[in-house]
């Protein structure tokens, strides 16, 4: 038999990527170099915004939840009502004054607008 022999290591296959794999690869790994290189000196600068910006979406989802506590809602308050007594009331023409041609000098006869002010 083949194999009733002394042990004997078995041929070992290597596989070669093409070069259009490796290229891709090679690109790939020359990109992610660029960026961190531009990342690392960047680091606690981005960390902090990143902090920052947790806490803010907090701040925001926190606030939100207080408007809905009913507990702790605040009425609006309401307008104070000027009360001022009929005989001080200030008094307003309902109809406009003409300044045009009028009735001058001739008694004025129902369906004048400026017949109050005669």
């Amino acid at each position: 038999m083949l194999f009733d022999g002394p042990r004997a290591n078995l041929p070992v296959a290597t596989l070669l990527a093409s070069g259009a794999q490796t290229r891709r690869r090679m690109d790939v790994a020359r990109w992610l170099s660029l960026r961190w290189d531009w990342v690392r000196p960047r680091t606690v600068p981005l960390i902090a915004a990143f902090l920052g910006l947790l806490l803010t979406l907090g701040a925001v989802k926190y606030t939100a939840l207080l408007a809905y506590d009913h507990g702790n809602t605040q009425r609006p308050r309401a307008a104070p009502v000027l009360t001022v007594p009929a005989d001080r009331a200030p008094r307003t023409r309902i109809h406009p004054v003409y300044q045009g041609q009028g009735c001058e000098g001739a008694a004025c006869t129902g369906g004048c607008p400026h017949r109050a002010a005669h």
